[in-house]
C-alpha cells in the first residue's frame, strides 16, 4: 500500500508525514529527487536525493520515475525503485 500525502508548498505536508511516521509501525518515507539546491540544514539521502537537470532528464528518459513534476522551476520526481524496494521489504511506503 502506498499512502501519498499531497498539498500546495508549506501548507504542513512534512510535519503531516513526521507525525505519521513516527505513529504508525511499518511506514517508511520514500526520499524524492530534486535538482533544487540543498537548503540550509538539509542533506541528501534524508531529505531529497539531490540531482542535476541532466541526471534527472536521464533518468525520466529510463523510465525511473513513479511520478515525477516541475515545480517553480525546479524538477521532483519519486523513483519507482525506492518506493518497489520500501514496499518489497514489507512496509508501506509514504509519498510525500
Amino acid at each position: 500500500m502506498e499512502t501519498v500525502i499531497i498539498g500546495l508548498p508549506s501548507s504542513g505536508k512534512t510535519t503531516i508525514c513526521r507525525s505519521l511516521l513516527a505513529r504508525v509501525e511499518g511506514l517508511v518515507l520514500s526520499i524524492s529527487y530534486t535538482t533544487r539546491e540543498k537548503r540550509t540544514g538539509e542533506s541528501g539521502g534524508k531529505d531529497y536525493y539531490y540531482v542535476n537537470e541532466q541526471e534527472f532528464g536521464n533518468m525520466i528518459e529510463c523510465k525511473e520515475f513513479l511520478e515525477y513534476a516541475r515545480v517553480y522551476g525546479n524538477w521532483y520526481g519519486t523513483s519507482c525503485a525506492t518506493v518497489e524496494a520500501i514496499v518489497s521489504g514489507g512496509e508501506d511506503a509514504v509519498l510525500e
